[in-house]
C-alpha cells in the first residue's frame, strides 16, 4: 500500500467481486485468473488509493469472437533399409466445415471450408526390428509322470560349429518355451582347437524363431519373403532347418513345407513325422509313444540340412521363402531357418570320424547299445576331393587290430555309416578304437579327426541254455521276436502269437554274441497306460537250468525291445544285477484297472501291500511259493494320487509308484 495520512486498505477485506468494506470500491484479480496477455515484470507498482463515496453499475456486453485454428502437422515416410524414416514435414489447415457456437455452446451456424489440395495417405508395410536371437538347439524334455533319468541324468551332445561366429565375446544364452520349468539342464560348451574343413563365414536367423498358425504362415504375416545379400567369398552354404508342428493337427498330421528360394519351383520339400516309439528315453509318462510333426518327448527337433551352393551365388541377393503347401485345423508350428556360408575348402584330403554309434554310451544311440558285435562308424569326407578310399583300422585297447579297406565315393562334406565286421568284443569292458588313414591312398592332411575312442560296456551275460518266456497280450498278432548270432543268422524266432498266451523257447547257445529283436507294430509295447484294450503282456529271459530270471524287460517299450548279449560262466553278477526289476505296474497313471507283473529270480513266499501317501496300506495280498505272478486291481474307487506298490519277498523288498488319475 502506498500513499498519505489515513488511506490503507487490508487484504483480507477484498471479496471476488472487487468490493471493499465500507465506502470504497477496488478492482482486484490475480495474474492466473486473467486470460490472455499477463506479463511479469520485476518492477514494483506505484499505486495510489482514493476514499470516497461511489455507486457501482454492472452492465454485461455480448460479443461474439473468433480463434484461430491450428495447423495440422504431416509428415511424410519412406522405408530405407526395411524401417520407416521421416523424409518430410509441413502444416496445413483442415479443410472441414467450422462451426460457430454461442456463449452457451450451441451450435448457430456453420462455416464451408473449401480445399484448395489433398494428400493420399497410404500404408507402408515393415517389419520391426529386434537384437537377433539364434536357436542353437531345439529340444523337447521328457514327459514326467514316473520318468527315472538315473542318478547323473542324461547327456545329448549337439556340433555348434556353424555358430563359431557368434558365439565369442559376451553373450547372453536363455532356455525358452517352459522346459527350463521342467527337468534341470546344464549346458557346456567344449572347444576344440585346430583348423575345420571351412571357415564360417556367416550364420543367419533368416527369420525369427516364433510359433505362427499355418494361414498367417502362408498370408506372409509370418515367415514372409525374405532378401539376403551374400558374402563375396562364399563358396558354399546350406541352410539349417528345425521345424516342430503343434495344435491338434500340427501335432500328429503330416503336412508338406517348403523352402524357396528366388521364386518359381520350389527347391525343398519336406514333411516332419518323427518315430517317437523308438525313444531312446523311455518308458515315461503321457503319450510319448506317439509320432508325432519334427519332435518326440526328450528328444532333440529333426534337424534337416539343407545344400544351398547350387542355388546361390557370392555376392548376389536372394530371397527367400517358407511355409506349409496346405494344412486344416489347428496347425501352428515353430520354425528355426539359418543360413550358413562357408569359405573354401581348407583341405583337399581329409577324411574325419563323425562319430562311433556302436559301441558308444551316448543316449542318442541308446536303443542299440550296448552291443558286442559288428561296430558301426560314420565317416566324413572333409577334403574337397571326392573320397573313394580309405583304410580303417579299429579293435578294442590293448588288443591286435584290424585293417578295413573301406571304398565308395563321397564328395565333400557327404557322410555314411560303415559296419565292422567282429564277431565278438568279447566280455571284458574297455575301450574301442578306431582310426582312418590313406585317403585316395595318400597322405591325410588334418590327423587330428582320424582317431576315436569310444567307451565299450560289455551287453547281457547269460547262460549257454536260456529260456525266452513271452506272455502275449490282446493284441498278439503285432508282436514277434527273431535272435540271430554274430552272421546274421536266425536261430530262433517266434511270430503268429495267440491272444493271452506264455510261449518259453529254450536257446543252447555257443561261445560267441548274440541279438534279441522284439518288435511291435503298434508301436505301443505289450502294456500301455493310453491302450487298456490291449491288455498286458511281459518278455523276459531266464536260467534255463534254475527257472531264475536274468533280465525282466519292462512291458512299456514302445515299438521295440532290442538286446544283445553273450553266453559264458560267471552270470551270477549280471543276474543279480537285472533281478533288480521284480514288480512292474501298468498303466501308470490309472484310472480303472492296474495289473500287477511279479517276477522273482527264485520261488518264494511274498506280501504285496498297496500304500497311500500317508502311509496307510489300503490293500494287502499274500502270496505262497510264487515266482511269476500276475494280478489285476480295481482301483477304480481309489482316491486320485499317489500310491506305493510294494512287494516283500525273503530277501528282496521293491517298491514301485504309480498314479490314480
Amino acid at each position: 500500500n502506498e500513499g498519505t495520512g489515513n488511506t490503507t486498505a487490508d487484504a483480507s477485506s477484498f471479496n471476488r467481486t472487487g468490493a471493499l468494506s465500507g465506502n470504497t470500491q477496488w478492482g482486484v484479480f490475480r495474474g492466473n485468473e486473467i486470460l490472455k496477455n499477463l506479463e511479469q515484470l520485476p518492477e514494483r507498482p506505484n499505486v495510489g488509493f482514493v476514499r470516497g463515496t461511489y455507486g457501482l453499475s454492472v452492465q454485461d456486453v455480448v460479443v461474439r469472437d473468433s480463434i484461430m485454428n491450428l495447423k495440422q502437422t504431416i509428415t511424410q515416410y519412406q522405408l530405407i533399409n526395411g524401417q520407416p524414416v521421416a523424409v518430410d514435414t509441413t502444416y496445413q489447415y483442415a479443410a472441414v466445415d467450422q462451426d460457430v457456437y454461442n456463449e452457451n455452446g450451441v451450435i448457430v451456424s456453420t462455416v464451408p471450408v473449401a480445399f484448395d489440395s489433398s494428400f493420399a495417405i497410404s500404408n507402408l508395410n515393415y517389419y520391426s526390428k529386434s537384437p537377433q536371437k539364434y536357436e542353437i538347439m531345439s529340444f523337447v524334455t521328457p514327459y514326467g509322470i514316473g520318468l527315472d533319468l538315473g542318478a547323473t541324468g542324461k547327456r545329448w551332445e549337439f556340433d555348434v560349429t556353424d555358430f563359431a561366429p557368434v558365439l565369442k565375446g559376451n553373450k547372453r544364452i536363455s532356455i525358452e518355451r517352459g522346459g527350463e520349468n521342467q527337468e534341470e539342464l546344464d549346458i557346456k560348451f567344449v572347444f576344440t582347437e585346430g583348423t575345420p574343413p571351412r571357415n564360417v563365414l556367416s550364420i543367419q536367423q533368416i527369420w525369427p524363431v516364433i510359433q505362427a498358425n499355418y494361414t498367417d504362415m502362408n498370408a506372409n504375416k509370418y515367415y514372409e519373403p525374405r532378401s539376403i545379400t551374400l558374402n563375396p567369398n562364399l563358396a558354399t552354404s546350406k541352410i539349417r532347418s528345425t521345424v516342430s508342428g503343434h495344435g491338434q493337427e500340427g501335432e500328429f498330421t503330416s503336412r508338406t513345407h517348403f523352402l524357396n528360394l528366388n521364386g518359381g519351383t520350389n527347391e525343398f520339400t519336406f514333411n516332419l513325422t518323427k518315430e517317437c516309439s523308438l525313444n531312446p528315453v523311455y518308458p515315461q509318462g503321457g503319450t510319448w509313444v506317439y509320432d508325432r510333426m519334427g519332435w518326440c518327448p526328450g528328444m532333440a527337433t529333426d534337424l534337416r540340412e539343407f545344400p544351398t551352393t547350387q542355388y546361390l551365388q557370392a555376392g548376389a541377393t536372394t530371397t527367400f521363402d517358407y511355409g506349409v503347401q496346405a494344412a486344416a485345423g489347428d496347425s501352428r508350428y515353430i520354425a528355426s531357418h539359418q543360413l550358413v556360408q562357408y569359405g573354401a575348402a581348407n583341405y583337399t584330403l581329409d577324411a574325419a570320424i563323425a562319430e562311433v554309434k556302436k559301441p558308444t554310451n551316448k543316449i542318442e544311440q541308446g536303443r542299440r547299445n550296448p552291443v558286442c558285435m559288428n561296430p558301426v562308424v560314420r565317416i566324413t569326407n572333409t577334403g574337397s576331393a571326392a573320397l573313394t578310399a580309405l583304410k580303417i583300422t579299429y579293435g578294442l585297447a590293448g588288443e591286435p587290430q584290424t585293417d578295413y579297406q573301406w571304398t565308395g565315393n563321397l564328395a565333400f562334406m557327404a557322410s555314411q555309416d560303415v559296419t565292422l565286421n567282429v564277431p565278438d568284443l568279447g566280455t571284458t569292458a574297455g575301450n574301442f578304437l578306431v582310426s582312418l588313414s590313406n585317403p585316395n591312398g595318400g597322405a591325410d592332411q588334418n590327423p587330428d579327426n582320424n582317431t576315436v575312442s569310444s567307451p565299450y560296456n560289455p551287453p547281457l551275460l547269460v547262460p549257454y541254455n536260456i529260456v525266452i518266456e513271452l506272455k502275449s497280450n490282446s493284441s498278439p498278432t503285432q508282436n514277434s521276436f527273431v535272435v540271430k548270432n554274430a552272421a546274421g543268422t536266425t536261430i530262433k524266432s517266434r511270430s503268429g502269437l495267440a491272444l493271452n498266451t506264455t510261449y518259453r523257447d529254450t536257446l543252447n547257445l555257443a561261445n560267441g554274441c548274440y541279438e534279441f529283436i522284439l518288435t511291435d507294430t503298434g508301436n505301443d509295447g505289450l502294456s500301455w497306460w493310453a491302450n487298456t484294450a490291449q491288455g498286458s503282456g511281459y518278455v523276459r529271459f531266464k536260467n534255463a537250468a534254475t527257472g531264475a530270471i536274468i533280465k525282466n524287460f519292462n512291458a512299456d517299450f514302445g515299438g521295440e525291445v532290442y538286446q544283445q548279449f553273450s553266453p559264458g560262466s560267471n552270470v551270477a553278477t549280471e543276474a543279480a544285477a537285472e533281478t533288480a526289476d521284480l514288480l512292474q505296474v501298468f498303466p501308470n497313471p490309472v484310472s480303472e484297472k492296474l495289473t500287477i507283473d511279479i517276477a522273482l529270480e527264485t520261488a518264494t513266499n511274498a506280501n504285496l501291500e498297496i500304500v497311500d501317501i500317508t502311509g496307510r496300506t489300503i490293500y494287502t495280498a499274500v502270496f505262497h511259493n510264487i515266482q511269476n505272478k500276475t494280478l489285476d486291481l480295481d482301483v477304480s474307487s481309489y482316491p486320485k494320487g499317489m500310491y506305493l506298490a510294494v512287494l516283500k519277498g525273503n530277501s528282496a523288498v521293491k517298491t514301485v509308484k504309480f498314479v490314480v488319475q
